[in-house]
């Protein structure tokens, strides 16, 4: 019996050893690939520790598909850089805004929101993404919540450092390959070889969350606070809406109205199918419309800041 219980002993000590010896060489395979060109699957390590551009663009895919970083450093002579994320929610872009304001101050922000970063509902892949925060979960107690509450039972998975990398191993080892698809972490979809989306029609219901709102708020101050200039972008969907009059459209507005924040509201700007991958992302085509529309409006907040 003595035997069999030392041997259960010994097995757990190997698996508790084996699991932390995968965890580090997964911890520090994701902090070489922050020296590397960003992307997909390492763009939040190199926003908390080491991107340096004075213009930063942050978002979600809507953002991905339709700011050229490029376009944007040969009009204004900046360095820019598009770091926005699919699937990345509110809040987790509010907080990689704070806390790479903790290093580093760009000149710009240009944030791309609508009124919906108000409303308190997560998808399932918005909780899903939670865990793209993991390389900031020992040492920051946001990152910490955040992922907790992806399950019931995620604390617990935690305790293991190598289930903390199990969904973004393959990304990152991808990072080293060089076949980064992203210009400065910009990507557009073709404009031909597939079928145009049709036009939603989408009534959003008045839906608030005071915690959301005073997030932005605070986080708003913060950004200039530390000396940046941030520019609120909505982004082209092809979509009739009710969203600018809902509660949260309302209050959206007057928010940035009441904090001087400059913001660009192309939400029914393109109205033509063919700029449309689908019917939230711009295609090409799209992308070249909405650029040049949107260098000169930021020409023009630049000079009115």
């Amino acid at each position: 019996m003595k035997n069999f219980l030392f041997k259960i002993v010994v097995f757990i000590i190997l698996l508790f050893v084996i699991d932390r010896l995968i965890g580090n060489a997964f911890s520090q395979l994701y902090n070489k690939s922050i020296n590397y060109s960003a992307e997909y699957h390492n763009i939040f390590g190199k926003i908390v520790y080491n991107i340096e551009d004075d213009i930063l663009i942050f978002g979600e895919s809507k953002a991905i598909h339709a700011y050229n970083p490029i376009q944007i450093e040969d009009s204004l002579h900046m360095s820019t850089y598009n770091v926005s994320k699919n699937a990345t929610e509110f809040t987790i872009q509010d907080y990689l805004i704070n806390t790479m304001l903790q290093r580093h101050s760009p000149y710009i922000i240009i944030w791309e929101l609508n009124p919906l970063c108000l409303t308190g509902c997560y998808s399932e892949i918005d909780i899903q993404n939670f865990k793209d925060l993991t390389p900031f979960y020992d040492n920051d107690t946001i990152a910490y919540q955040l992922i907790n509450t992806s399950s019931l039972f995620e604390k617990y998975k935690m305790f293991s450092h190598a289930y903390r990398w199990n969904s973004n191993l393959f990304g990152i080892i991808s990072v080293f390959l060089n076949r980064n698809l992203y210009k400065k972490g910009f990507f557009t979809h073709p404009s031909t070889g597939y079928q145009y989306p049709k036009k939603h029609k989408n009534i959003y219901p008045n839906n608030i969350e005071k915690e959301r709102l005073e997030k932005l708020s605070s986080t708003i101050d913060n950004i200039k606070n530390h000396g940046s200039h941030l520019i609120v972008v909505s982004s082209p969907i092809y979509e009739s809406s009710n969203l600018e009059n809902t509660i949260q459209g309302k209050t959206f507005q007057q928010l940035l109205e009441r904090k001087q924040v400059t913001w660009l509201n192309y939400h029914y700007a393109i109205q033509d199918s063919t700029c449309y991958h689908d019917y939230e992302h711009l295609n090409e085509k799209g992308t070249s419309l909405l650029m040049s529309f949107f260098i000169k409006d930021l020409k023009n907040s630049i000079q009115n800041q």
